[in-house]
């Protein structure tokens, strides 16, 4: 609501309101322009793009009140129910993929939230905004005729599900059959999650190499083309060098030096990473001074305590409870 223009906020919470008290949502709210968006592959297949949905902003906002609210409502009951088993130094991790997560929910399986508690107003809300949706594809300029989404369970795509099993001995261990029905689930020693490279023996050291070896990259193609379009206006080339080479260098600074925090091993690759970005202290430090540039190491450094800051002032358990 913040963020709403000046008067409109109002208007807004009002339609939100009478909607929660039982006056229908709107109809256009029912219609979902997907847009195929290019991922990669052949351009002429169908399964090199990826669909995403475009609906009504207010929808969203609407939806994702719903979802605080059922957060609240199923956290206790879901906590009560919880069964956790596994062996001493081992964590079975199992990342699992579906499709088309969104267009394959069994409406009438919504009403499964009764059986678990959860209030009736809240249930009959979510249940609206799944009765009678439908879609058009959009693409540039034209769109589709309207069809109706499809009522089918969620299905898991065995080929992107991968189990992987964190332990900290370093010996060969032989590896478990997985299975999901008939198929047979790929259990991998790394994985990338959100960006991220996790390894089952709980190491970053995979994540600090591809890390550190796109900033070089980037820092060898950047300074050389920065060079040919300013030639020697060191001020725009160090900009275009912030703009396209810093952020590769400190992007997941926070994760990894929190990480690295009690092994003093975060410090260490911070030298080497600014070592890598400099060749000539002397004449790089006449050039910081002239250019008023923060020198790499300085800002990551920064940036690993801000998110460790935002980590322990979070309201989220799960972030508290991994930063002790």
């Amino acid at each position: 609501m913040e963020v709403c223009a000046e008067g409109n906020g109002g208007a807004l919470w009002e339609m939100l309101r009478q909607i929660w008290n039982r006056e229908g949502i709107p109809e256009n709210w029912r219609k979902g322009v997907i847009c195929p968006i290019y991922k990669r592959g052949d351009k002429g297949a169908v399964k090199s793009y990826r669909g995403v949905t475009l609906m009504d902003t207010a929808y969203k906002i609407y939806a994702g009140i719903l979802d605080e609210r059922l957060k609240v409502e199923i956290k206790d009951k879901l906590a009560e129910n919880k069964q956790l088993s596994g062996e001493r130094g081992k964590l079975y991790v199992c990342f699992v993929d579906l499709k088309s997560a969104f267009d394959r929910v069994n409406r009438k399986k919504l009403g499964e939230m009764r059986r678990m508690g959860v209030n009736e107003k809240l249930t009959r809300r979510i249940e609206e905004i799944y009765e009678e949706t439908k879609n058009v594809v959009r693409i540039r300029n034209n769109y589709t005729e309207e069809f109706w989404t499809r009522n089918v369970e969620l299905e898991l795509s065995t080929k992107k599900t991968k189990v992987i099993v964190f332990e900290k001995r370093r010996n060969k261990r032989r590896q478990m059959k997985w299975r999901w029905g008939e198929h047979e689930l790929e259990e991998v020693d790394e994985i990338r999650y959100l960006g991220y490279i996790l390894q089952k023996n709980g190491s970053d050291e995979k994540h600090i190499q591809g890390w550190k070896r796109r900033a070089a990259i980037a820092m060898k193609k950047i300074w050389s083309v920065g060079g040919k379009i300013f030639k020697r206006d060191y001020k725009r080339r160090m900009r275009m060098f912030g703009a396209l080479v810093e952020c590769s260098a400190v992007w997941s600074a926070g994760v990894v030096m929190e990480h690295r925090r009690e092994t003093g091993q975060g410090k260490k690759e911070i030298r080497e990473m600014a070592a890598r970005l400099r060749r000539n202290n002397a004449n790089n430090y006449i050039l910081r001074e002239e250019c008023q540039i923060e020198e790499i190491k300085e800002k990551t450094l920064k940036r690993a305590v801000r998110c460790e800051k935002k980590a322990l002032e979070s309201k989220k358990e799960l972030v508290k409870e991994g930063m002790d």
